[in-house]
């Protein structure tokens, strides 16, 4: 029979805090690319809302609308709200 004595090694925490950064970063990043995807169906259901005499007078033909508007929501990304 054989015994062995010695300090037992901890398991590695897999759900620890050292990982918890990239998960707050990884639901940021989701978070933000449904804010901009929500924007951009606003824009895109605004402007297929208009009339084609309304789109041409702000430069727009009904084929470009969704371009357009990934473009604008991109040029624009949502701000942050400060908390108090």
């Amino acid at each position: 029979m054989v015994t062995m004595f010695g300090t037992p090694v901890p398991a590695p925490r897999l759900a620890g805090p050292a990982c918890m950064p990239a998960v707050l970063a990884a639901a940021k990043r989701a978070w933000i690319a449904y804010l901009n995807w929500r924007i951009e169906r606003a824009a895109i259901d605004q402007l297929f809302a208009m009339n084609d005499r309304v789109l041409k007078d702000i430069g727009l033909i009904r084929s470009e609308i969704a371009d357009a508007a990934k473009h604008a929501a991109a040029d624009h990304p949502p701000r942050r709200r400060v908390l108090d």
